[in-house]
């Protein structure tokens, strides 16, 4: 009988395999799901427009999720965002149903860090439930407290935010880190957020940070038009924030340094520095189930309550192939957000190395 660690490791080398993989060929299967469960959201950030959907009555539901992933077992990496996803009151039945991955290693949980005792309450779920599973908590953080808090459009925010990072540090089994989003309003401001977080935190490290830079998205910020920070100021951001990353190795400093300096290329260039693994590796469900290559394309392959063969099927159609391969050639909106970027990193080590 296998125990949950023995069970881990073999999720894991999994995993890397299939990023193995992936530099040679298109997957079979898509390895990472982002999963925004609602629309519906408590804050109402100056980046984004999310908050400002109609609410949304066709949310897939927890039977119907599970159904989906029923059907679609491959996925190794599933994250749930929003909207804030707390507050869905079933989201614990969702995060029951992405387990029924049999290949599922890591599930992750963004939040904007306001329901505290929401969080705690899931993690323990999911720690109780599912002890094979890695578990991440990514709370936004994006600046000191006064920033962070007209940037969220709400006082108090950054402290509830704070609030529930540490408490998730308590959680045994749990990765609770920060994400932090480079944008127009907080250019400049990086440092004196590490240090306000390491106020709250004392043993704050980078490998506990997550480093983000502001996307425009139709059919998921909904915030086409807004300005973004400039490039040189971000340029130079960037410098600043590698140059006081001085942790340890590990595998989220390593994809977060190679991420912000290929930005850099990104921003001279304006087109994606490594091939593009949108539906190769990764791919993105909104709440009504329409399956995208990602969050900045929009362009929707296929709702997943019509697919009577599961997701295994859709994939190897000449629709998605085509549409991959397009992807991958740059004929799509090209970004480098972080979401595609890492999984391009992985697909690409050898060029993302020497670039």
């Amino acid at each position: 009988m296998r125990t949950p660690h023995v069970d881990r490791i073999r999720r894991s080398l999994g995993l890397l395999g299939a990023v193995a993989a992936s530099n040679f060929r298109r997957l079979r299967h898509p390895t990472t799901l982002s999963f925004a469960v609602t629309w519906r959201c408590n804050l109402r950030c100056r980046t984004c427009n999310i908050w400002r959907r109609a609410p949304t009555d066709g949310e897939l539901t927890p039977a119907q999720a599970d159904d989906f992933f029923r059907r679609t077992d491959g996925f190794r990496w599933v994250g749930l965002t929003g909207g804030e996803p707390l507050l869905r009151p079933d989201l614990a039945a969702i995060v029951d149903a992405a387990a029924r991955c049999r290949t599922l290693d890591t599930i992750q949980i963004n939040t904007n860090g306001q329901l505290r005792e929401a969080a705690l309450a899931l993690l323990e779920h999911v720690r109780r439930r599912h002890p094979r599973l890695r578990v991440v908590l990514t709370v936004s953080v994006d600046g000191p407290p006064d920033v962070h808090n007209r940037i969220r459009g709400k006082a108090g925010a950054w402290e509830r935010a704070a609030a529930t990072f540490v408490a998730a540090k308590s959680v045994r089994g749990v990765k609770a880190q920060v994400g932090y989003t480079i944008c127009a309003d907080n250019l400049g401001r990086f440092a004196a957020a590490y240090e306000a977080l390491r106020s709250a935190w004392p043993a704050l490290r980078f490998d506990d940070v997550n480093v983000n830079v502001f996307q425009t998205s139709g059919h998921y910020y909904g915030n086409e038009g807004m300005a973004p920070p400039d490039d040189t100021a971000l340029f130079r951001e960037i410098d600043a924030i590698l140059a006081l990353d001085r942790d340890r190795p590990s595998v989220n400093n390593a994809l977060r340094r190679r991420y912000l300096r290929l930005y850099q290329r990104y921003l001279a260039e304006r087109r994606s520095p490594l091939r593009c693994q949108a539906l190769s590796v990764t791919c993105f469900l909104d709440p009504a189930g329409d399956l995208y290559p990602c969050v900045v394309f929009p362009r929707v392959l296929a709702n997943v309550r019509s697919l009577e063969g599961g997701l295994r099927d859709l994939w190897g159609t000449a629709a998605a192939r085509a549409l991959h391969r397009q992807c991958s050639s740059g004929g799509c909106p090209a970004c480098w957000s972080p979401c595609n970027a890492f999984s391009a990193i992985g697909g690409s080590l050898l060029r993302a190395a020497l670039t």
